[in-house]
């Protein structure tokens, strides 16, 4: 897409609006990556709603609620950088 934006909810509403609106689908946060050991973010990626699928439950496993899995494994995905400036 090559789009700027100036901060993470501007990113995170560019997707979600394209997504939502556009297309049809719901999105998720899927991973985040900070900068070394700190709280600054470097890369968000968000995914469909529908992405990926659920892992199995071990053998043994206690189930507490049941539900139906939604997913599909949808490969919609949005990742946006953060931009280091000089300072």
């Amino acid at each position: 897409m090559g789009q700027v934006v100036s901060n993470e909810d501007d990113a995170y509403n560019l997707y979600n609006n394209y997504a939502n609106f556009e297309v049809g689908f719901g999105i998720r946060v899927n991973k985040t990556r900070y900068a070394g050991k700190t709280d600054q973010i470097r890369q968000k990626e968000y995914v469909c709603s529908c992405a990926g699928f659920k892992q199995d439950r071990k053998p043994g496993e206690e189930v507490q609620y049941s539900r139906l899995d939604g997913r599909t494994g949808c490969g919609a995905l949005f990742r946006f950088g953060v931009k280091v400036d000089g300072g």
